[in-house]
């Protein structure tokens, strides 16, 4: 992640309760560029689910720091997240099909997002950062055969933005942790350092 996170300036991890687990330096590193924000009480929640609304959020921070072409004054896309902080950023990636809705019409902002969802959302995202198309040309995974998100996996996992499960699995219908998505983020991160449409924060 050195692209993106740079050694010696990535600023110490604010969150006390993200400290010293595996996603660590990923969330110290997101928090630096200001795509993850903590949760009440100054606290990560790092084991809690990814929720549809924060997803937004993410990745709207993401794209903002990308400087990718975002619009503005984009209609309503959901009649049920009225309630959510984050409303203005999912009519935003809805805009932009980033995005999508439920068979009814729904959002549903507090669901929580499976790594298969994770992999849509993502290669969806990133070409809009990169300004460049994602490709795929092998079968990363035995275990999403079938599953309706297996191409953007698979795109996502050649791109090095994603990988399995310690057993080889990617198990897509598990849902995101918020400290794992913190490492898919700072992945993407440096998908954008390197086509220089993002730079690291100056201070």
């Amino acid at each position: 992640l050195e692209p993106a996170c740079p050694p010696g300036q990535v600023p110490a991890n604010p969150f006390p309760d993200a400290a010293n687990r595996v996603h660590s330096d990923s969330v110290g590193c997101m928090a630096w560029w200001r795509i993850a924000n903590g949760s009440s009480g100054g606290k990560y929640r790092p084991l809690e689910s990814v929720r549809r609304d924060q997803m937004a959020a993410f990745l709207a921070r993401y794209l903002f720091a990308s400087h990718a072409a975002m619009p503005i004054d984009v209609p309503d896309a959901f009649p049920d997240d009225d309630d959510s902080v984050h409303e203005s950023h999912i009519n935003v990636l809805a805009a932009m099909g980033v995005i999508g809705g439920r068979t009814d019409g729904t959002f549903a902002p507090s669901g929580e997002v499976t790594r298969g969802q994770m992999a849509t959302f993502l290669a969806r995202a990133i070409p809009h950062a990169t300004r460049a198309p994602l490709a795929a040309n092998a079968d990363y995974f035995a275990d999403d055969s079938g599953d309706v998100h297996e191409p953007n996996i698979n795109l996502i996992a050649q791109a090095g933005v994603a990988g399995g499960t310690a057993d080889g699995r990617y198990r897509a219908g598990a849902p995101v942790r918020r400290d794992q998505m913190a490492s898919f983020l700072a992945r993407a991160v440096v998908l954008s350092v390197a086509a220089s449409t993002a730079t690291p924060p100056s201070g």
